[in-house]
């Protein structure tokens, strides 16, 4: 999805869970998660984060998991964080 997308998506209002994976370019993972929890606040974000990202961005999601996780921890994310959705 383009960041576009993204940003018309949030300011539909009906909340989402986000995942981000840990390719997006800072600039844009910030600015897409400052767009979601403006237009959507009861949205919930997740971040894949690389071993090259650094972490002063962490505090706009709801959970942060590492990239080297397996599946069982991405799954136990996406469920605990779609039920608060």
């Amino acid at each position: 999805m383009t960041p576009e997308e993204a940003e018309a998506l949030a300011r539909g209002r009906t909340p989402h869970l986000w995942i981000f994976c840990n390719s997006v370019e800072i600039a844009k993972l910030v600015y897409l998660a400052c767009s979601i929890r403006l237009y959507s606040p009861d949205s919930r974000l997740l971040r894949l984060k690389g071993a090259l990202h650094s972490s002063f961005e962490d505090s706009l999601f709801h959970w942060i998991l590492p990239a080297s996780e397996g599946i069982d921890s991405f799954l136990q994310a996406v469920s605990t964080l779609a039920v608060a959705a």
